[in-house]
């Protein structure tokens, strides 16, 4: 089944990419997987590369062929393997029309508290089963550190009144070739 969407999240994993949008039919989140295990779910670099050799970016609206049905993920309900190798660039969107089309999720905490993450022992508590979210945060720090010849990132910001400390920043485009 093919789907359109416009990709807001794209981050470096591994070799490849972590991958994630909004299908615009539904305006739902959708992660695109691999099949592959070697890539652990990542996506290839070239199925994010279009016919002209460019390589998709975040607020590309891109067309991609999904396999019929959905992954189990109890933590990432938003997966779905994609069947074709290559995707197809059918537009772009401008952060107005981003905005216009989008807006924010609103919840409580980010991760149900205010922690920065769940442990999987409290899963089952869990009743929104969402790993991905637009938030309005504010007040935000990046902070970098090497570790093992990486370069890693890490964020503070208040959310909803609360102050969020060390989260994890998946990928900083303009470090990625650092």
């Amino acid at each position: 089944m093919k789907k359109l969407i416009v990709i807001l999240a794209k981050s470096a994993k591994y070799s490849d990419y972590c991958v994630a949008g909004i299908e615009l039919a539904t305006n739902k989140w959708i992660r695109p997987i691999s099949r592959n295990e070697e890539t652990q779910d990542a996506v290839p670099v070239a199925a994010l590369t279009y016919a002209d050799n460019t390589e998709a970016q975040i607020l590309d609206i891109v067309q991609i062929d999904f396999e019929d049905t959905r992954v189990e993920n109890e933590i990432q309900p938003e997966n779905y393997f994609f069947a074709a190798d290559t995707w197809q660039k059918f537009g772009r969107w401008t952060l107005a029309d981003f905005e216009k089309f989008c807006g924010f999720d609103s919840t409580d905490f980010i991760f149900y508290d205010t922690s920065r993450r769940i442990e999987p022992s409290n899963l089952n508590l869990v009743k929104r089963r969402k790993s991905l979210m637009i938030l309005p945060i504010e007040n935000i720090s990046v902070k970098t550190n090497l570790l093992d010849g990486q370069i890693k990132f890490r964020a503070d910001f208040n959310y909803n009144g609360v102050r969020y400390e060390n989260f994890s920043v998946g990928d900083m485009p303009c470090a990625r070739n650092l």
